[in-house]
């Protein structure tokens, strides 16, 4: 499933200093607005109590994806912000204001791993977050 026409995605990935992926977020765009989805990777330490000395991190530790936030942001304030956000990379010039809750995210990513971790269903629910912040139009609220 693609998303609607007009809109920009863009997949932001970050990692350890050791290579290993533990931050991963989906931003839908559009009018200069966007809604971001981000998932996280906690870190669980194993039992090695029977093993050689470890060499590498993956070795000390499994990894599980936890949903950490579905956000808006916008250049003007949607709810009772009074104060924009600290420079935001998703929004043209720089400020915006930004919400959200990590609800949504947290039955994401059960959504997404059931699937394959397939991209589609962070597209589509992010589109239908974008529609329930700035309205059908992008008209804000």
């Amino acid at each position: 499933m693609s998303v609607s026409e007009g809109f920009t995605q863009t997949i932001v990935e970050s990692f350890t200093e050791h290579g290993i992926l533990f931050n991963r977020s989906w931003i839908l765009g559009r009018d200069g607005r966007a809604i971001q989805v981000m998932f996280v990777r906690e870190m669980h330490e194993r039992d090695n109590s029977d093993s050689a000395p470890l060499q590498e991190l993956e070795d000390a530790f499994t990894f599980t994806w936890s949903g950490a936030g579905v956000n808006y942001h916008s250049p003007v304030a949607l709810q009772d912000e009074t104060e924009p956000a600290a420079p935001c990379p998703f929004i043209e010039g720089g400020m915006c204001f930004s919400d959200g809750s990590d609800y949504r995210a947290k039955k994401l990513v059960g959504e997404w791993l059931e699937f394959g971790c397939n991209d589609d269903i962070i597209w589509a629910a992010a589109e239908e977050e974008y529609r329930k912040q700035f309205g059908e139009d992008g008209d804000s609220r």
